[in-house]
């Protein structure tokens, strides 16, 4: 893509389409490996305290607090609602992709593409940004209606520090429990 044209913003779009499904897809499996996590420790702790060697301070209340989180997060996952979100952004980059391919006049494009918007949800600018920092990493180039696309500094550390910002929540979250049990845990 190296004509600057006003369907150029379909291509854009398809792609941060793409990522948002990505995103969204990553966030369902995670979620889904957190509530597994959990619901492992629990039994873990549930064991060790039945045990009678193991004291862990405050199990009830942590041991209810998990139970209701896990509950709540299965509950909401249950819904589907992460990979339902996922399905439409699907649905729609298929379609703006089979827009950007076909033979049709430009308007016909853009006229097909506006169509196509309304029927789906909206991406998020940091699902532009994770484009931009995806062709800048295998050296490539992005337009828009306007010329070429910049991959500014801006752009490009914001799009990293969410990935590593996301990356280094979930280490805490799962790595939290472990890290601060001994505080909490008594062998007799």
């Amino acid at each position: 893509m190296t004509d600057v044209k006003p369907s150029n913003r379909i291509y854009l779009t398809y792609k941060a389409r793409i990522k948002a499904e990505s995103r969204y897809r990553l966030y369902s499996m995670t979620a889904n490996i957190l509530i597994i996590w959990y619901s492992f420790l629990i039994i873990v702790a549930s064991i060790a305290v039945s045990s009678n060697t193991v004291v862990i301070s405050h199990f009830e209340t942590a041991l209810a607090a998990s139970s209701i989180a896990i509950f709540a997060s299965s509950v909401f996952l249950a819904t589907g609602i992460l990979q339902k979100r996922a399905d439409e952004y699907r649905a729609c980059y298929l379609e703006l992709q089979e827009i950007w391919d076909s033979s049709v006049q430009e308007e016909v494009k853009l006229k097909r593409y506006s169509e196509a918007r309304k029927r789906y949800p909206n991406h998020s600018s940091r699902d532009d940004g994770e484009v931009i920092l995806s062709t800048w990493l295998r050296k490539g180039e992005l337009f828009d209606t306007k010329g070429k696309v910049p991959a500014s500094f801006s752009s490009l550390s914001a799009a990293v520090l969410r990935r590593a910002m996301f990356w280094v929540t979930m280490a805490a979250i799962f790595l939290g429990p472990v890290w601060y049990a001994p505080r909490f845990i008594t062998v007799q």
